[in-house]
């Protein structure tokens, strides 16, 4: 019980975000333009601009994904990630465990230098040694 509550709780942290969460992966760069994966490592944009970083993930291990240290907020802002769940093709509902991806959305808030951090951390543990690393420097023109 302790364990489908805390996925409860992980479900529900990932869907408070301050951009539109998106249905799929593929959604999300066609609503927020330009999206980048975990082998970026430099991204040029306009101010106004928004985009998504995203990372595979797996929302039922014990790992999420999260921005730390979160970026200057005069230049950058970072939601909290959306997971999208990716189920394998012959599925039909009765797969249990499959991966998917964590997306998370970047708006360029003025001309400027940051860098978005993101960490693969254990949920249980705070604060904890990443498991995996993205970090991307962003240019803001």
């Amino acid at each position: 019980m302790k364990a489908r509550q805390l996925l409860l709780m992980l479900a529900a942290s990932c869907v408070t975000t301050q951009f539109t969460p998106a249905t799929s992966a593929a959604t999300a760069v066609s609503s927020v333009g330009k999206a980048y994966d975990q082998t970026t490592t430099a991204i040029e944009a306009g101010v106004g601009e928004h985009f998504v970083i995203l990372v595979p993930g797996n929302a039922t291990s014990s790992f999420t994904w999260r921005a730390e240290p979160q970026p200057k907020a005069s230049v950058l802002a970072v939601a909290d990630p959306a997971y999208t769940p990716q189920p394998p093709p012959d599925c039909n509902h009765r797969c249990l465990g499959y991966g998917g991806t964590y997306s998370f959305g970047v708006n360029a808030n003025a001309a400027g230098v940051a860098r978005v951090h993101l960490v693969k951390v254990h949920v249980g543990r705070s604060p904890g040694t990443p498991v995996q690393e993205v970090s991307i420097a962003v240019t803001v023109k």
